[in-house]
């Protein structure tokens, strides 16, 4: 497996081989596995599968956040916005 996402997505473990089927989201262990989708994983993986898959999800997160943190740092500097 190789791309941005390497740990697990519940404890964090560097070693993460065991991945989601519908959307690929990683895991450690089955345990792991068990107890995301039991807090929550069940209600986000066909959200996360339909944007092409966890690393294509996260990284639209992330690319969100690091736009609407330049857009609100632009505004506090007076930047207009159609510049």
């Amino acid at each position: 497996m190789t791309g941005i996402l390497s740990t697990c997505a519940v404890c964090g473990a560097e070693v993460a081989t065991k991945a989601c089927a519908r959307c690929k989201t990683l895991y450690c262990s089955q345990h792991c596995q068990a107890e995301h989708w039991n807090t929550g994983h069940k209600k986000m993986c066909k959200k996360i599968q339909r944007a092409g898959g966890a690393e294509q999800f996260y990284a639209d997160a992330e690319a969100k956040k690091a736009a609407d943190a330049a857009v609100a740092y632009c505004a506090a500097e007076g930047v207009p916005q159609d510049a």
